[in-house]
This record gives structure tokens, sequence and C-alpha cells, in this order.
């Protein structure tokens, strides 16, 4: 699959979200942009908060991986699981479904 086909408007993309070092969360808009974004990747790369990684907390990169599926009418189900199953869904356009993350910020 390459950058053009993306362009299709019937593609429906389901993950399920994971911990990730750069951005916070790996989540579907993430994924894209590590697969696809090449010089969107080296934007978020430079929006990283110190040399630390920081898995479980949202960070500015983030809005990078949601700015760089805007781009796209595409569609998403993010999915929260464990062991014991599914905890939760969101379906929606990627750079909104992302925001299941945030049931994981501390507040």
């Amino acid at each position: 699959m390459d950058a053009v086909s993306l362009d299709a408007t019937n593609l429906v993309f389901v993950s399920e979200l994971d911990l990730d070092g750069l951005f916070g969360f790996s989540t579907t808009a993430v994924k894209l942009l590590r697969k696809f974004g090449k010089e969107e990747m080296l934007s978020a790369y430079t929006k990283r908060a110190g040399n630390t990684p920081t898995p479980g907390r949202l960070t500015k990169c983030s809005e990078v991986a949601n700015n760089f599926t805007d781009k796209f009418e595409i569609q998403s189900v993010e999915i929260i699981a464990n062991a014991q199953g599914v905890l939760d869904v969101e379906i929606g356009h990627p750079s909104k479904t992302s925001q299941i993350s945030k049931k994981f910020e501390p507040t």
C-alpha cells in the first residue's frame, strides 16, 4: 500500500491502542504516520520533550499524527483490550478516535 491509496474513502483501519515512547500511545493515526509520513515523522521527532521516552502520556508529537490523518477521508476502529477482553472501542476518523487514549491520562 502506498500513500496514494490512502485517499480511498472506503478504508477502515482497525487497531489496538498500544504504548509508544515518542507519541505516548500508538493509535491508528500514529501507525499511519510512521508508515506513510516520513516528513511529518521528522516534525514529530522535533516536537518531543527531552530525550527520554514518554509512554502512556499524550505528547505534542501525537498532534502531528492527528494532523497527518486529517487530510484523508478514512475511518478507524480503535480498541483498548487486555487479557480479559475488549475494554473500550472508539469508531470514527483516526484524528478523533485517538482521543480514546485520554482515558489513561493521569488526572
